[in-house]
């Protein structure tokens, strides 16, 4: 089994990740760590040590982070390191089709060959509608 940690700034990962809960209704194995203007260096890696501690039943833990370099990844990347296990695995760059698709392969037995061929899968959700007149008989 797969637990999920997803983090980022501000409401971010509360925010997501109520969404990801809207689309698939999963909520067990999913924990939010939000690092909002109120929290420091340390609060945000206490969220995230307790939450790996939540999530200790699980094989693997993969933690989707917003943005590279950022605190949130900064402090999950160092306590993978100084924590010296390879369960806990991070994504950054997280985005909604990812979360869907990974949490709903991680509570169907997928394991993390899986889970990093979705990552890869989700680098192709990102696009942008072509600046032109869109007529009522273009196909969508």
């Amino acid at each position: 089994m797969i637990g999920f940690i997803v983090t980022g700034h501000g409401n971010f990962a509360s925010g997501i990740t109520s969404a990801v809960t809207l689309v698939t209704g999963i909520e067990d194995g999913v924990i939010a760590c939000d690092f909002d203007d109120m929290s420091s260096f340390e609060s945000i890696r206490t969220k995230l040590e307790k939450a790996v501690e939540d999530l200790k039943d699980y094989d693997d833990i993969v933690i989707f982070c917003d943005l590279l370099s950022g605190t949130p990844f900064n402090q999950a990347l160092d306590m993978k390191v100084s924590s010296g296990t390879d369960r806990i695995h991070i994504v950054y760059g997280s985005n909604l089709p990812l979360l869907i698709e990974a949490i709903l392969a991680g509570t169907n037995g997928a394991d993390m060959d899986r889970i990093n061929e979705i990552v890869e899968m989700a680098k192709t959700s990102i696009g942008k509608v072509e600046d032109r007149n869109v007529s009522d008989e273009d196909d969508f």
